[in-house]
């Protein structure tokens, strides 16, 4: 006999859909397909009627009901109405029983594997109650817990028999240490543990296949827990702000992990996701500091936005060779991330999928990528290698381009660089906040800088802007505080947003976009030449 099962309980059973469900709820569905065992288990541990059980056993070895039953599983739920009802008609016939005993010998085989669905986590007027000595209220049959009305529970184990846990079951328990649930619930609810402050740790038996949405969200003191390999659904900020939670494995069974499922997990160090799960949604892991690194399996073709932002301690992330698309912000101030391997699979990188993450030394551009879009890698100054069949972008001297070399899209880490003659323009944040950067040559092929191109660029101290160029961007010069000398050319028409110092503007300049000068706090002159029209508002804010 297996030590999971609890020998009294089961023989407390009297009612055969009641004992087959907990049968399968130890032992699994695929015990109807175990005709022998399944027969032995019904003559020992049943408690009702002898006449039952021959009856059951009859149609187990004999009509092979209990097989034919679980075949039912992989058909649409559409299906199985009618298949089941013709099964039950045969069966009547075969053994020359009433229609009515017929159809309640095949609804208890149904029933013990919950063929048309697991009760509803909702409470229905339909449901009735009763309470437990602990305050604790369930469905007037035992199926539902539904709702805890004692504040002060510490520790509390759940009737055997109870399918679902109701949403918001012991929300706000804050008192709520620990807790046993049965091998007999199948879903738990939304909301069911929200703002369990105090419980530590939980076990979540194979009998549960679902976990609702916030199940266990603001449980601050859930050190570990256990999910079964049965949990199929994983509901979206379902351990959210569970901040002492330390270690995850997400078994074979679950194929998503929901929005902010882990979100906010700031103590999170060890994740293993399987190879059944095949995306990761956004948020998923957001603001997880503790992370260190993780492994995404093959099968994962997508990973959502943000959803490993924020997580300051990773250092290196393993990203399957399925996933398309890397998702605007997705690794957000990942600010320890040293290296990654962008796989022959991604197409494109969207905006901000890599800001803020300063330690990143290497990027490489698989030749599958087709767009990058701006501000990709904003804050980030690592250094760039591109597959040389790529046919949208490569890489010069670490630096990354456009294929035809006529754009500078990021530039790299050299205190001194040159860019190559033939470039016409250098792209949005091209080289926003390399602060080792002291000088740069722009040759006279280009004639636009576009907007924050040299942003945060604390060290550089003086640029020489080319005859060519006829388009200055906003904010291109922002917070660059060592910047002394510039010289603009005549070309130039139009400046944008930027901070310049101890500048003299050319008599072709014709306007003035706001805060060109934002920031300018050591700015202690200036010419304006009778080209301006017009000076906009905040021109020279923050100029004292």
């Amino acid at each position: 006999m297996n030590t999971k099962i609890d020998i009294a309980y089961a023989r407390q059973q009297t009612d055969m859909a009641d004992f087959l469900y907990y049968l399968t709820s130890v032992y699994g569905e695929q015990l109807y397909t175990e005709k022998i065992r399944l027969k032995n288990l019904i003559a020992e541990l049943y408690g009702g009627e002898e006449k039952i059980k021959r009856l059951y056993s009859r149609a187990i070895m004999e009509d092979g009901l209990s097989q034919r039953i679980y075949a039912l599983l992989q058909k649409s739920m559409n299906e199985r109405q009618p298949l089941l009802d013709a099964i039950a008609c045969r069966f009547a016939e075969n053994n020359f029983l009433s229609e009515k005993i017929g159809k309640k010998v095949t609804n208890a085989f149904a029933e013990g594997i919950t063929l048309f669905g697991v009760l509803s986590t909702q409470v229905g007027e339909s449901d009735g109650e009763w309470v437990d000595k602990y305050g604790v209220k369930y469905s007037a049959d035992r199926r539902k817990l539904i709702w805890c009305t004692n504040w002060d529970l510490e520790d509390y184990s759940i009737l055997n028999g109870v399918q679902v846990i109701c949403d918001s079951a012991f929300y706000d328990c804050s008192s709520l240490q620990s807790i046993h649930i049965p091998n007999s619930v199948k879903s738990i609810g939304n909301n069911v543990f929200e703002a369990c402050s105090s419980l530590r740790s939980i076990h979540i038996p194979n009998s549960v296949k679902s976990i609702g949405d916030n199940a266990f969200w603001g449980c601050s003191s859930l050190q570990s827990i256990h999910i079964s390999d049965n949990v199929a659904n994983i509901g979206d900020n379902a351990f959210c702000w569970c901040s002492s939670l330390q270690d995850v494995h997400i078994p074979d069974s679950v194929k998503s992990i929901g929005d902010s499922t882990f979100s906010k997990c700031s103590s999170l160090q060890n994740i293993y996701i399987s190879n059944s799960v095949i995306s990761i949604e956004r948020k998923a892991f957001e603001d997880c500091s503790s992370l260190q690194s993780i492994h995404i399996p093959d099968s994962v073709t997508s990973i959502g936005e943000y959803a490993f932002k924020g997580c300051s301690s990773l250092q290196h992330i393993h990203i399957s060779n399925s996933v398309t698309d890397i998702w605007r912000n997705t690794f957000e101030h990942c600010s320890s991330l040293q290296n990654i391997q962008i796989p022959n699979s991604v197409t494109s990188i969207k905006e901000y999928a890599f800001l803020g993450c300063f330690s990143l030394q290497r990027i490489h551009i698989p030749n599958s990528v087709t767009i990058i879009w701006r501000d990709a890698f904003l804050g980030c100054s690592a250094s760039f290698d591109v597959d040389v069949n790529n046919p949208h972008y490569t890489s010069i001297d670490r630096a990354l381009y456009s294929k035809d070399r006529k754009k500078l899209i990021k530039g790299n880490t050299k205190k001194d660089f040159i860019i190559p003659y033939g470039v016409t323009s250098i792209g949005d944040c091209a080289f926003y906040g390399y602060s080792s950067l002291q000088s740069i040559h722009i040759p006279d092929s280009v004639t636009c800088i576009e907007d924050y191109a040299f942003s945060k660029c604390s060290s550089l101290q003086s640029i020489h802007i080319p005859n060519s160029v006829t388009s200055i961007g906003a904010h291109v010069f922002s917070e660059c505080s060592s910047l002394k000398n510039i010289h603009i050319p005549d070309s130039v028409t139009s400046i944008g947003r930027s901070t310049l110092q101890n500048i003299s503007l050319n008599w072709m300049i014709v306007r003035l976009v706001g805060r060109a000068f934002y920031g300018c706090s050591s700015l202690q002159s200036i010419r304006i030449p009778n080209s301006v029209e017009s000076i906009v508002d905040s021109t020279f804010f923050k100029c004292i």
